[in-house]
């Protein structure tokens, strides 16, 4: 027993796991606030930095080479801008390891995963499964209080809930648009059903609604530019579905106070009083007086010396990449974004089409809600977005080696 165990723990299994365990290292913080036992999963992906060098770094990573290169030449500006930091070294420090770590993992994930077609089906399945579990536990109340009253938003202690909405918000796209992926496993489809309604009741509990907003925006952009009749007829009915299911949710008062009118209020309005509109504002033009930037990490003192009200962070990766990096760091990140988008032609006729497609909408969609560039909301899409074009370059050579 103790041999099929050491058998099943290997680099590929570990990897999987850190993915599909996601939600649960995003709650870490919140389960062991107080304590000294910091997150293992932080601590297991350190290791990746070695499978990094052994596996000679990004060589052999095929499509995703050009995307990798620009991603090492942030981390090797986020080392540099150490030496110019706005107020703390040690931060600018911190954050450079951190994107070192992220990036070392996605290699390394790219590298034994994309070939696999049975571990993508698995880190969206398990993903899913981990993710509906958090949301049962969250929505009984027992990681927040305020999951008990309708009129409030599930809050976590010591985390953001738009981090843990973003995060629902990507297995969601994968799993809706992945789904296809298991038609000859019926069990496995009905258990995501399940699990899908589950995490989305979570995200309209959570009140956010950039999120939800976004699933709906994601699947209405690719049913229509999809060009399939029967793809754009499913997301219409699904959303006429969910529609009715809704109007039964405010009927019954299962919604109702600040979370309704956060789901609801959905207009013009709503932009032009957001503060995060000004924390751009004042960060672009800060940043255009220091073209260097503030340094890795330092983005928060730079609000601090604005005194901006609505936070000590851009909301959005790319304004933050352009305070802490400058021009060039901005443009790096801005590459990033335009080879992805150009990789969506390697998919035609493909099965994985309408998944990667999905994902990298929503993707781009969230970019504009937080700061973080050096947390696993970016790194973690952005391995599962270069697995998929890796996957995809995979089978193409192997048919025109068939040929």
């Amino acid at each position: 027993m103790s041999n099929r165990i050491i058998e099943k723990i290997n680099l590929r299994n570990t990897t999987i796991l850190l993915l599909v365990l996601y939600p649960l290292d995003q709650l870490h913080s919140s389960l062991f606030l107080g304590t000294a036992l910091y997150s293992p999963y932080k601590i297991i992906m350190v290791g990746y930095l070695f499978y990094f060098l052994k596996f000679r770094g990004i060589n052999n990573t095929f499509a995703s080479k050009s995307i990798l290169m620009l991603l090492f030449g942030i981390i090797l500006l986020s080392a540099i801008s150490i030496s110019w930091a706005f107020s703390d070294y040690y931060l600018a420090f911190k954050y450079t390891v951190q994107l070192a770590i992220l990036f070392s993992f996605t290699v390394v994930a790219i590298k034994i995963l994309s070939h696999d077609e049975e571990a993508i089906k698995s880190i969206i399945f398990y993903w899913l499964i981990v993710s509906a579990i958090v949301s049962y536990f969250s929505l009984q109340g027992f990681l927040s209080a305020e999951a008990l009253s309708a009129e409030r938003r599930i809050g976590f202690k010591d985390i953001g809930l738009n981090a843990i909405a973003i995060s629902i918000g990507y297995i969601l796209i994968l799993a809706i648009s992945g789904f296809n992926l298991f038609i000859n496993e019926r069990i496995k489809q009905l258990i995501m059903i399940a699990a899908i309604l589950v995490c989305f009741w979570l995200l309209v509990r959570l009140g956010t609604r950039s999120v939800i907003w976004g699933i709906i925006l994601t699947f209405i952009t690719v049913g229509i530019f999809s060009f399939n009749i029967k793809r754009l007829i499913v997301t219409f009915v699904a959303l006429f579905f969910g529609y009715l299911v809704f109007n039964y949710a405010i009927e019954n008062n299962y919604l109702s106070g600040i979370v309704l009118e956060r789901v609801t209020n959905f207009n013009s309005e709503v932009f032009e009083d957001n503060s995060r509109a000004q924390l751009w504002d004042v960060g672009l033009e800060w940043t255009f007086n220091n073209v260097l930037g503030s340094g890795a990490g330092n983005e928060s003192f730079v609000y601090r010396t604005l005194d901006t009200p609505g936070g000590l962070e851009a909301h959005n990766v790319l304004v933050s990449a352009f305070i802490q990096f400058g021009f060039l760091g901005v443009a790096l990140l801005v590459f990033v974004m335009i080879n992805l988008v150009t990789n969506i032609f390697k998919f035609r006729r493909s099965k994985y089409m309408v998944i990667y497609v999905a994902f990298l909408i929503f993707f781009s969609l969230q970019m504009f809600k937080g700061s973080f560039l050096q947390t696993r909301l970016f790194w973690q899409p952005l391995a599962v977005l270069l697995i998929l074009v890796n996957h995809q370059k995979y089978y193409v050579l192997i048919k025109k080696d068939k040929k």
